[in-house]
Protein backbone atom coordinates (compact mmCIF):
# COMPACT_ATOMS: atom_id res chain seq x y z
CA UNK A 1 0.00 0.00 0.00
CA UNK A 2 1.40 3.42 -0.99
CA UNK A 3 0.90 6.70 0.81
CA UNK A 4 -2.56 8.11 0.06
CA UNK A 5 -3.22 11.85 -0.22
CA UNK A 6 -6.52 13.31 -1.36
CA UNK A 7 -8.80 16.30 -1.05
CA UNK A 8 -12.17 15.56 0.55
CA UNK A 9 -15.29 17.70 0.29
CA UNK A 10 -17.94 17.32 3.01
CA UNK A 11 -21.11 18.80 1.60
CA UNK A 12 -23.71 20.67 3.59
CA UNK A 13 -25.93 17.58 3.73
CA UNK A 14 -23.07 15.52 5.20
CA UNK A 15 -22.21 13.49 2.10
CA UNK A 16 -18.60 13.33 0.95
CA UNK A 17 -16.85 13.69 -2.39
CA UNK A 18 -13.13 13.18 -2.96
CA UNK A 19 -10.77 14.86 -5.37
CA UNK A 20 -7.47 13.33 -6.57
CA UNK A 21 -9.19 9.93 -6.83
CA UNK A 22 -9.22 9.95 -10.62
CA UNK A 23 -5.95 8.39 -11.66
CA UNK A 24 -3.75 10.75 -9.67
CA UNK A 25 -0.36 9.37 -8.65
CA UNK A 26 1.41 10.98 -5.71
CA UNK A 27 4.98 11.79 -6.71
CA UNK A 28 6.25 13.84 -3.78
CA UNK A 29 4.84 15.06 -0.47
CA UNK A 30 6.48 15.96 2.82
CA UNK A 31 3.96 16.63 5.61
CA UNK A 32 4.84 19.39 8.07
CA UNK A 33 4.01 19.58 11.75
CA UNK A 34 3.64 22.71 13.81
CA UNK A 35 4.99 23.06 17.33
CA UNK A 36 2.39 22.08 19.94
CA UNK A 37 2.81 25.39 21.78
CA UNK A 38 1.91 27.31 18.61
CA UNK A 39 -1.33 25.37 18.26
CA UNK A 40 -2.07 25.83 21.95
CA UNK A 41 -1.75 29.60 21.69
CA UNK A 42 -3.67 29.75 18.39
CA UNK A 43 -5.87 26.76 17.48
CA UNK A 44 -6.59 28.47 14.14
CA UNK A 45 -2.89 28.56 13.19
CA UNK A 46 -2.18 27.51 9.60
CA UNK A 47 0.77 26.25 7.56
CA UNK A 48 1.50 25.94 3.84
CA UNK A 49 2.38 22.66 2.11
CA UNK A 50 2.82 21.40 -1.44
CA UNK A 51 2.59 18.04 -3.18
CA UNK A 52 3.42 16.93 -6.70
CA UNK A 53 1.03 14.64 -8.61
CA UNK A 54 0.84 12.97 -11.98
CA UNK A 55 -2.69 13.26 -13.36
CA UNK A 56 -3.84 10.80 -16.02
CA UNK A 57 -7.14 10.75 -17.89
CA UNK A 58 -8.90 9.11 -20.82
CA UNK A 59 -9.24 12.39 -22.75
CA UNK A 60 -8.46 16.08 -22.47
CA UNK A 61 -11.95 16.92 -21.22
CA UNK A 62 -11.49 14.55 -18.30
CA UNK A 63 -8.06 16.01 -17.63
CA UNK A 64 -9.46 19.55 -17.54
CA UNK A 65 -12.31 18.40 -15.29
CA UNK A 66 -9.83 16.86 -12.84
CA UNK A 67 -7.90 20.14 -12.53
CA UNK A 68 -11.13 22.15 -12.26
CA UNK A 69 -12.36 19.89 -9.46
CA UNK A 70 -9.30 20.76 -7.38
CA UNK A 71 -9.48 24.48 -8.16
CA UNK A 72 -13.18 24.58 -7.30
CA UNK A 73 -12.47 22.92 -3.96
CA UNK A 74 -9.96 25.65 -3.11
CA UNK A 75 -12.44 28.38 -4.06
CA UNK A 76 -15.00 26.81 -1.72
CA UNK A 77 -12.36 26.46 1.02
CA UNK A 78 -11.67 30.21 0.84
CA UNK A 79 -15.40 30.92 0.99
CA UNK A 80 -15.86 28.61 3.97
CA UNK A 81 -13.00 30.28 5.84
CA UNK A 82 -14.44 33.75 5.18
CA UNK A 83 -18.12 33.05 5.77
CA UNK A 84 -18.25 29.91 7.98
CA UNK A 85 -20.86 28.50 5.62
CA UNK A 86 -20.93 26.04 2.76
CA UNK A 87 -19.04 22.81 2.07
CA UNK A 88 -16.00 21.92 4.19
CA UNK A 89 -12.76 21.01 2.39
CA UNK A 90 -10.19 18.72 4.02
CA UNK A 91 -6.80 17.28 3.20
CA UNK A 92 -6.76 13.53 3.85
CA UNK A 93 -3.50 11.68 4.41
CA UNK A 94 -2.95 8.00 5.16
CA UNK A 95 0.71 6.91 5.38
CA UNK A 96 1.66 3.51 4.07
CA UNK A 97 0.74 0.94 6.71
CA UNK A 98 -1.35 3.32 8.86
CA UNK A 99 -4.66 1.87 10.04
CA UNK A 100 -6.59 5.13 9.80
CA UNK A 101 -6.59 8.25 7.61
CA UNK A 102 -6.09 11.70 9.11
CA UNK A 103 -7.49 15.01 7.96
CA UNK A 104 -6.81 18.73 8.28
CA UNK A 105 -9.11 21.58 7.15
CA UNK A 106 -7.95 23.42 4.02
CA UNK A 107 -8.49 27.19 3.97
CA UNK A 108 -6.86 28.10 0.63
CA UNK A 109 -4.92 26.58 -2.26
CA UNK A 110 -3.85 26.71 -5.88
CA UNK A 111 -2.87 24.38 -8.74
CA UNK A 112 0.16 24.91 -11.01
CA UNK A 113 0.83 22.80 -14.11
CA UNK A 114 4.42 21.60 -14.31
CA UNK A 115 7.02 22.18 -17.06
CA UNK A 116 5.88 20.97 -20.46
CA UNK A 117 2.50 20.25 -18.91
CA UNK A 118 0.69 21.79 -21.87
CA UNK A 119 3.10 20.33 -24.41
CA UNK A 120 3.72 16.64 -25.04
CA UNK A 121 2.44 15.60 -21.60
CA UNK A 122 -0.96 17.17 -22.24
CA UNK A 123 -1.16 15.43 -25.58
CA UNK A 124 -0.29 12.17 -23.86
CA UNK A 125 -3.03 12.80 -21.25
CA UNK A 126 -0.48 12.75 -18.43
CA UNK A 127 0.27 16.02 -16.63
CA UNK A 128 2.43 16.80 -13.61
CA UNK A 129 0.85 19.37 -11.30
CA UNK A 130 2.12 21.10 -8.17
CA UNK A 131 -0.73 21.61 -5.71
CA UNK A 132 -0.16 24.06 -2.86
CA UNK A 133 -2.59 24.53 0.01
CA UNK A 134 -2.93 26.33 3.32
CA UNK A 135 -4.36 24.16 6.09
CA UNK A 136 -4.81 24.15 9.85
CA UNK A 137 -1.62 23.24 11.70
CA UNK A 138 -3.01 20.02 13.15
CA UNK A 139 -4.37 16.60 12.12
CA UNK A 140 -7.37 14.66 13.38
CA UNK A 141 -8.77 11.18 12.77
CA UNK A 142 -10.90 11.20 9.63
CA UNK A 143 -12.74 7.90 9.93
CA UNK A 144 -14.95 8.51 12.97
CA UNK A 145 -15.36 10.52 16.14
CA UNK A 146 -13.82 9.08 19.30
CA UNK A 147 -15.85 9.52 22.47
CA UNK A 148 -13.49 10.35 25.29
CA UNK A 149 -14.04 8.75 28.72
CA UNK A 150 -14.86 11.26 31.46
CA UNK A 151 -14.26 11.19 35.20
CA UNK A 152 -15.46 13.10 38.26
CA UNK A 153 -17.23 12.24 41.50
CA UNK A 154 -20.08 10.69 39.52
CA UNK A 155 -18.03 8.11 37.63
CA UNK A 156 -14.57 7.10 36.40
CA UNK A 157 -13.58 6.76 32.73
CA UNK A 158 -17.24 6.78 31.77
CA UNK A 159 -18.68 7.23 28.28
CA UNK A 160 -22.21 8.28 27.46
CA UNK A 161 -22.00 11.46 29.51
CA UNK A 162 -21.33 12.36 33.13
CA UNK A 163 -23.35 14.48 35.55
CA UNK A 164 -22.10 17.96 36.50
CA UNK A 165 -23.52 20.66 38.77
CA UNK A 166 -23.42 24.45 38.65
CA UNK A 167 -21.16 24.44 41.72
CA UNK A 168 -18.35 22.34 43.15
CA UNK A 169 -18.24 21.55 46.85
CA UNK A 170 -17.81 18.79 49.39
CA UNK A 171 -21.15 17.12 48.67
CA UNK A 172 -20.58 13.74 47.01
CA UNK A 173 -20.91 14.03 43.24
CA UNK A 174 -21.47 17.80 43.29
CA UNK A 175 -18.68 18.55 40.78
CA UNK A 176 -18.78 21.21 38.10
CA UNK A 177 -16.01 19.58 36.04
CA UNK A 178 -15.13 16.53 34.02
CA UNK A 179 -11.61 15.20 33.61
CA UNK A 180 -9.99 13.30 30.72
CA UNK A 181 -6.98 11.19 31.63
CA UNK A 182 -3.67 10.64 29.82
CA UNK A 183 -4.95 7.65 27.86
CA UNK A 184 -8.00 9.49 26.53
CA UNK A 185 -6.39 10.72 23.30
CA UNK A 186 -3.46 9.57 21.21
CA UNK A 187 -1.18 11.43 18.81
CA UNK A 188 1.20 14.35 19.19
CA UNK A 189 -0.77 17.45 18.15
CA UNK A 190 -3.96 19.02 19.53
CA UNK A 191 -7.26 18.48 17.71
CA UNK A 192 -10.63 20.24 18.05
CA UNK A 193 -13.36 18.75 20.21
CA UNK A 194 -17.11 18.39 19.97
CA UNK A 195 -18.90 19.21 23.23
CA UNK A 196 -22.47 18.27 24.04
CA UNK A 197 -24.18 19.53 27.19
CA UNK A 198 -27.46 17.82 28.11
CA UNK A 199 -29.93 19.66 30.33
CA UNK A 200 -31.54 17.08 32.60
CA UNK A 201 -32.01 19.49 35.52
CA UNK A 202 -35.80 19.26 35.35
CA UNK A 203 -36.24 22.89 34.24
CA UNK A 204 -35.20 25.36 31.59
CA UNK A 205 -31.88 27.15 32.19
CA UNK A 206 -31.53 30.86 31.46
CA UNK A 207 -28.48 33.08 31.17
CA UNK A 208 -24.95 32.58 29.91
CA UNK A 209 -23.05 29.29 30.06
CA UNK A 210 -19.28 29.34 30.65
CA UNK A 211 -16.92 26.43 29.96
CA UNK A 212 -13.25 26.61 31.01
CA UNK A 213 -10.52 24.16 30.06
CA UNK A 214 -7.35 23.28 31.97
CA UNK A 215 -4.55 21.53 30.10
CA UNK A 216 -1.09 22.67 31.19
CA UNK A 217 -1.45 22.96 34.95
CA UNK A 218 -1.37 20.02 37.36
CA UNK A 219 -4.99 19.17 36.59
CA UNK A 220 -5.48 16.45 39.17
CA UNK A 221 -4.07 18.47 42.08
CA UNK A 222 -5.29 22.00 41.38
CA UNK A 223 -8.22 23.05 43.63
CA UNK A 224 -10.22 25.52 41.54
CA UNK A 225 -12.77 26.52 44.21
CA UNK A 226 -12.14 28.84 47.18
CA UNK A 227 -15.19 28.62 49.43
CA UNK A 228 -16.28 31.98 50.85
CA UNK A 229 -16.50 30.63 54.41
CA UNK A 230 -12.78 29.78 54.28
CA UNK A 231 -11.75 33.40 53.71
CA UNK A 232 -10.63 36.03 56.22
CA UNK A 233 -12.46 39.35 56.36
CA UNK A 234 -10.45 42.56 56.08
CA UNK A 235 -9.65 44.70 59.14
CA UNK A 236 -12.44 47.21 58.49
CA UNK A 237 -14.99 44.61 57.44
CA UNK A 238 -17.31 42.53 59.60
CA UNK A 239 -17.21 38.93 58.36
CA UNK A 240 -19.52 36.21 59.63
CA UNK A 241 -19.29 32.58 58.55
CA UNK A 242 -22.76 31.19 57.87
CA UNK A 243 -23.84 27.59 57.38
CA UNK A 244 -26.92 25.52 56.74
CA UNK A 245 -27.98 27.37 53.56
CA UNK A 246 -28.80 24.87 50.81
CA UNK A 247 -28.68 27.63 48.17
CA UNK A 248 -24.95 28.11 48.81
CA UNK A 249 -22.03 25.98 47.67
CA UNK A 250 -21.05 23.60 50.47
CA UNK A 251 -24.06 24.94 52.40
CA UNK A 252 -22.17 27.99 53.68
CA UNK A 253 -20.84 31.46 52.88
CA UNK A 254 -19.06 34.46 54.33
CA UNK A 255 -21.39 37.37 55.09
CA UNK A 256 -19.48 40.64 54.71
CA UNK A 257 -20.59 44.05 56.04
CA UNK A 258 -18.59 47.10 54.88
CA UNK A 259 -18.77 50.81 54.05
CA UNK A 260 -16.52 53.73 53.10
CA UNK A 261 -15.21 55.40 49.94
CA UNK A 262 -11.61 54.32 50.62
CA UNK A 263 -10.45 51.08 49.03
CA UNK A 264 -9.96 48.34 51.64
CA UNK A 265 -9.45 44.61 51.92
CA UNK A 266 -12.83 42.89 51.72
CA UNK A 267 -11.70 39.27 52.09
CA UNK A 268 -8.47 37.30 51.70
CA UNK A 269 -7.68 33.68 50.90
CA UNK A 270 -4.49 31.74 51.44
CA UNK A 271 -2.96 30.27 48.28
CA UNK A 272 -0.96 27.33 49.55
CA UNK A 273 2.42 26.39 48.11
CA UNK A 274 0.79 23.20 46.76
CA UNK A 275 -1.83 25.26 44.91
CA UNK A 276 0.80 27.64 43.49
CA UNK A 277 2.92 24.75 42.22
CA UNK A 278 -0.12 23.02 40.69
CA UNK A 279 -1.18 26.28 38.97
CA UNK A 280 2.12 26.27 37.00
CA UNK A 281 2.00 29.90 35.95
CA UNK A 282 -1.12 29.49 33.81
CA UNK A 283 -3.86 32.12 33.55
CA UNK A 284 -7.18 31.91 35.38
CA UNK A 285 -10.37 33.92 35.14
CA UNK A 286 -11.80 34.66 38.57
CA UNK A 287 -15.53 34.05 38.88
CA UNK A 288 -17.18 35.11 42.13
CA UNK A 289 -20.66 34.14 43.30
CA UNK A 290 -21.84 37.10 45.33
CA UNK A 291 -25.37 37.48 46.68
CA UNK A 292 -26.24 41.13 47.49
CA UNK A 293 -28.22 41.57 50.71
CA UNK A 294 -28.39 45.35 51.19
CA UNK A 295 -27.19 48.13 48.90
CA UNK A 296 -26.72 48.20 45.13
CA UNK A 297 -23.83 45.97 44.03
CA UNK A 298 -23.26 48.01 40.86
CA UNK A 299 -22.16 50.96 43.01
CA UNK A 300 -19.04 49.26 44.33
CA UNK A 301 -15.71 48.42 42.72
CA UNK A 302 -13.81 45.18 43.35
CA UNK A 303 -10.14 44.41 42.71
CA UNK A 304 -8.05 41.22 42.80
CA UNK A 305 -4.53 41.30 44.28
CA UNK A 306 -1.89 38.68 45.06
CA UNK A 307 0.32 39.58 48.00
CA UNK A 308 2.72 37.96 50.42
CA UNK A 309 0.27 38.32 53.33
CA UNK A 310 -3.01 39.97 54.23
CA UNK A 311 -1.78 40.98 57.69
CA UNK A 312 -0.13 44.34 58.35
CA UNK A 313 2.09 45.75 55.63
CA UNK A 314 2.13 43.55 52.55
CA UNK A 315 4.04 43.38 49.28
CA UNK A 316 1.88 43.33 46.16
CA UNK A 317 2.95 40.84 43.48
CA UNK A 318 -0.09 41.39 41.26
CA UNK A 319 -2.54 44.32 41.20
CA UNK A 320 -5.57 43.89 38.98
CA UNK A 321 -7.87 46.61 37.68
CA UNK A 322 -10.95 47.65 39.60
CA UNK A 323 -14.07 45.93 38.26
CA UNK A 324 -17.63 47.13 38.74
CA UNK A 325 -20.02 44.17 39.16
CA UNK A 326 -23.11 44.25 36.98
CA UNK A 327 -26.33 42.83 38.35
CA UNK A 328 -27.21 39.42 36.90
CA UNK A 329 -29.68 36.66 37.70
CA UNK A 330 -27.08 34.03 38.56
CA UNK A 331 -25.10 36.25 40.98
CA UNK A 332 -21.92 35.30 39.10
CA UNK A 333 -19.36 38.05 38.50
CA UNK A 334 -16.23 38.01 36.36
CA UNK A 335 -13.42 39.76 38.26
CA UNK A 336 -10.62 39.56 35.68
CA UNK A 337 -7.92 37.15 34.55
CA UNK A 338 -4.71 36.62 36.53
CA UNK A 339 -1.57 34.54 36.30
CA UNK A 340 -1.01 32.15 39.23
CA UNK A 341 1.60 32.46 40.52
CA UNK A 342 2.55 35.87 39.08
CA UNK A 343 5.22 35.83 36.37
CA UNK A 344 8.29 36.51 38.51
CA UNK A 345 7.58 33.45 40.65
CA UNK A 346 6.77 30.85 37.97
CA UNK A 347 10.22 29.30 37.98
CA UNK A 348 10.90 29.62 41.70
CA UNK A 349 11.57 26.48 43.67
CA UNK A 350 9.98 25.92 47.04
CA UNK A 351 7.14 28.39 46.47
CA UNK A 352 5.72 29.68 49.73
CA UNK A 353 2.06 30.44 50.25
CA UNK A 354 0.62 33.75 49.08
CA UNK A 355 -2.59 35.65 49.73
CA UNK A 356 -5.30 36.32 47.17
CA UNK A 357 -7.05 39.51 48.22
CA UNK A 358 -10.39 40.88 47.08
CA UNK A 359 -10.60 44.60 47.81
CA UNK A 360 -13.70 46.80 47.74
CA UNK A 361 -14.49 50.50 47.35
CA UNK A 362 -17.97 52.03 47.65
CA UNK A 363 -18.95 54.88 45.35
CA UNK A 364 -21.07 56.63 47.95
CA UNK A 365 -19.54 55.33 51.19
CA UNK A 366 -22.86 53.82 52.27
CA UNK A 367 -22.91 50.54 54.16
CA UNK A 368 -23.56 47.30 52.30
CA UNK A 369 -23.97 43.63 53.09
CA UNK A 370 -23.15 40.80 50.71
CA UNK A 371 -22.73 37.05 50.92
CA UNK A 372 -19.63 35.62 49.26
CA UNK A 373 -20.42 32.05 48.26
CA UNK A 374 -17.13 31.17 46.50
CA UNK A 375 -14.36 32.27 44.18
CA UNK A 376 -13.65 29.99 41.23
CA UNK A 377 -10.16 29.96 39.69
CA UNK A 378 -11.25 29.15 36.14
CA UNK A 379 -8.46 27.93 33.81
CA UNK A 380 -8.40 29.55 30.37
CA UNK A 381 -6.15 27.21 28.36
CA UNK A 382 -9.40 26.93 26.42
CA UNK A 383 -12.69 28.65 27.20
CA UNK A 384 -16.16 29.12 25.76
CA UNK A 385 -18.99 31.50 26.55
CA UNK A 386 -22.39 30.50 25.18
CA UNK A 387 -24.58 33.58 25.15
CA UNK A 388 -28.26 33.24 24.16
CA UNK A 389 -29.22 35.32 21.16
CA UNK A 390 -32.36 36.60 22.90
CA UNK A 391 -34.09 35.84 26.20
CA UNK A 392 -33.99 32.20 25.10
CA UNK A 393 -33.59 29.55 27.80
CA UNK A 394 -31.82 26.20 27.43
CA UNK A 395 -34.79 23.78 27.51
CA UNK A 396 -34.90 20.79 29.78
CA UNK A 397 -34.30 17.56 27.85
CA UNK A 398 -32.30 19.21 25.04
CA UNK A 399 -28.60 19.22 24.09
CA UNK A 400 -26.38 22.23 23.50
CA UNK A 401 -23.98 21.14 20.76
CA UNK A 402 -20.67 22.97 20.20
CA UNK A 403 -19.30 21.23 17.11
CA UNK A 404 -15.65 22.27 16.93
CA UNK A 405 -14.83 19.20 14.84
CA UNK A 406 -16.84 20.35 11.83
CA UNK A 407 -16.45 24.08 12.66
CA UNK A 408 -20.19 24.46 13.01
CA UNK A 409 -21.89 27.02 15.20
CA UNK A 410 -23.54 26.19 18.52
CA UNK A 411 -26.90 24.51 18.09
CA UNK A 412 -29.74 23.21 20.19
CA UNK A 413 -30.55 19.61 19.25
CA UNK A 414 -32.85 16.89 20.61
CA UNK A 415 -30.98 14.78 23.14
CA UNK A 416 -28.65 12.33 21.38
CA UNK A 417 -29.53 13.64 17.92
CA UNK A 418 -27.57 15.57 15.28
CA UNK A 419 -30.67 17.34 13.98
CA UNK A 420 -30.42 21.07 14.65
CA UNK A 421 -33.48 22.84 16.03
CA UNK A 422 -31.84 26.22 15.67
CA UNK A 423 -28.82 28.38 16.44
CA UNK A 424 -29.99 29.97 19.69
CA UNK A 425 -26.54 30.67 21.16
CA UNK A 426 -23.52 32.62 20.02
CA UNK A 427 -20.16 31.21 21.10
CA UNK A 428 -17.23 33.34 22.22
CA UNK A 429 -13.72 32.36 23.25
CA UNK A 430 -11.02 29.94 22.19
CA UNK A 431 -12.03 26.60 20.66
CA UNK A 432 -11.87 23.59 22.95
CA UNK A 433 -8.95 21.39 21.88
CA UNK A 434 -7.93 17.90 22.97
CA UNK A 435 -4.23 17.51 23.75
CA UNK A 436 -2.52 14.11 23.68
CA UNK A 437 -0.51 12.81 26.64
CA UNK A 438 -1.87 15.34 29.12
CA UNK A 439 -4.62 15.33 31.71
CA UNK A 440 -7.42 17.73 30.82
CA UNK A 441 -10.15 19.22 32.92
CA UNK A 442 -13.20 21.14 31.69
CA UNK A 443 -15.03 23.28 34.24
CA UNK A 444 -18.65 24.27 33.57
Amino acid sequence: MAHTLRIRRIQVDGTTADGLDFGATLLDYEPFSEDMQVVLENPNATLVESAQFLLTAANTAALQAAINTIQTAFVDARSREANRAGDRIYLLFQPDGAANPYRSPIVDGKVAIGPEGLDWMWVGLKVEVLITWTRRAWWERADSLIELPLSNGNGTNQTGGLGVYNHDDGTAGHDNFVQIGFAGASGILPAPAQLRIYNDSGGDIGGDIYVYQAILNDVANFPHILEGENGSAGAGVTGTVQSGDASMSNGGDMQLVFSGITEQILVAFSLSSALLNAARGRFYQLVARIVPITGAINQIKLRIMITNTNVGTYAVFYLGPQMRPQTNSGNLYILGTIQIPPGSFIYSTGLVSRALILSVQCDDGAGRTIKLDYLQLSPVDGWRLYKPNTVFKFPNGKDLWDDGVEFQMVYQVPHGSTYSEGNFYKAYGRPLMIYPDSDRKSVV
